[in-house]
C-alpha cells in the first residue's frame, strides 16, 4: 500500500510518559517510518551526528536518534521530548548533555520549537505497533530485462 496519510502525521512510539513529556521508540520498523515522516512532513534534516546522537527539531518535539552500531540501521532508538510547556525542564535538560556542541544543538533545537508554533500540531504520537500493511520505503517494480 503506497503511503498516503494526511496531517496529523503519526509518529509510532512504545511508550509514553505519564507527564506526557516523554515518547520512546525501539522497534527499528517504527524508527524508520518516524525518521521517514520526519523528514518528508517535517521539512527537517537529522543534520550531523554529535556524540553519538542526531539531535534536531521535529514539530513540538526535540527529536534524538542514538546513532546504531548496525550498518543497516541509522539509529536503534528514537526519544521525543515535548517541552514547549515545561522551559524550566528544558533548560535543566540541556545543561546535562555531554559536551559544549551538544548542549547548543539542543538549545537551538528548543529555540526553533518555540519560534516555530505553526508546526506544534504537524504531527501525532501513536502509541502502539506500526501496522504491517504500511510499506515504509514502497519499492518499484524492476524494469524488465533487456539484452
Amino acid at each position: 500500500m503506497p503511503l498516503r496519510i494526511k496531517p496529523p502525521f503519526p509518529l509510532y512510539v512504545d511508550e509514553i510518559t505519564p507527564d506526557k513529556i516523554k515518547a520512546t521508540t525501539l522497534r527499528p520498523a517504527s524508527v524508520l517510518f518516524n525518521i521517514r515522516m520526519l523528514t518528508k512532513y517535517g521539512d527537517m534534516s537529522m543534520g550531523e551526528l554529535v556524540n553519538g546522537i542526531y539531535l534536531f527539531p521535529a514539530g513540538r518535539y526535540i527529536c534524538m536518534l542514538v546513532k546504531s552500531k548496525h550498518t543497516k540501521l541509522v539509529a536503534d532508538n528514537m526519544v521525543l521530548l515535548d517541552l514547549v510547556e515545561r522551559p524550566d525542564l528544558a533548560y535543566e535538560m540541556g545543561e546535562k548533555f555531554a559536551g559544549m556542541d551538544l548542549q547548543r544543538k539542543f538549545s537551538a533545537s528548543y529555540t526553533h520549537i518555540l519560534y516555530h508554533t505553526e508546526t506544534h500540531e504537524r504531527f501525532t504520537l501513536v502509541v502502539g505497533r506500526l501496522p504491517t500493511d504500511i510499506e515504509v520505503f514502497p519499492l518499484k517494480p524492476r524494469p524488465p530485462y533487456e539484452s
